[in-house]
C-alpha cells in the first residue's frame, strides 16, 4: 500500500513528459549543427499511404530566437543544403496559414545523405523562433 504513491507519482511523471521527435536530431546529426539550448515539440503527424513506413512524417519545433538566427546561419551557409522544394501537406500548411507564416530558407531547405534514402526539409519560418522539418520517404 506504501508503494501505491510512489508508483502513481512515477506514473505522473512520464506522462507529463513533452512528446518528443527524432526529426530535429536527425537533421542536426547530418548537418553537424552542435547543440542547442532548448527544442521544443509543437506539433508532429504523419502522412500514410499504401507504405510500411509512412511517405512523410513533420514535426514543427519552437526554438530561442538566439538559436534560431545562429540555426538560419548554419543552414545558409551549410554545403549539405541544396534547393529543395515544398512538400504540400495539408496539417503543416493548415499550421503555416493559421499562423501567417512563411518560409525564409527555400533555396537551402534539403538535406540527405543518399538520394536514394529518406529526404528532409527544415523550413526556418518567418516567426523567427519556429522550424518546420519534414522527413519524405524516397
Amino acid at each position: 500500500m506504501k508503494r501505491l504513491p510512489f508508483i502513481l507519482s512515477i506514473l505522473l511523471l512520464f506522462s507529463c513528459e513533452i512528446k518528443h521527435s527524432d526529426l530535429f536530431d536527425d537533421v542536426n546529426q547530418m548537418a553537424g549543427f552542435g547543440e542547442f539550448s532548448e527544442v521544443t515539440l509543437i506539433k508532429n503527424g504523419k502522412e500514410s499511404g499504401s507504405f510500411i513506413e509512412p511517405l512523410m512524417e513533420y514535426g514543427i519545433f519552437e526554438i530561442d530566437k538566439t538559436d534560431f538566427k545562429t540555426l538560419h546561419n548554419l543552414v545558409l551557409n551549410n554545403e549539405k543544403f541544396k534547393e529543395g522544394q515544398y512538400y504540400l501537406n495539408n496539417e503543416l500548411d493548415d499550421y503555416l496559414h493559421k499562423n501567417n507564416l512563411d518560409i525564409l530558407n527555400m533555396p537551402n531547405c534539403l538535406i540527405t545523405e543518399n538520394k536514394f534514402e529518406n529526404n528532409y526539409y527544415i523550413y526556418l519560418l518567418s516567426d523567427e523562433k519556429s522550424i518546420a522539418i519534414c522527413k519524405v520517404n524516397s
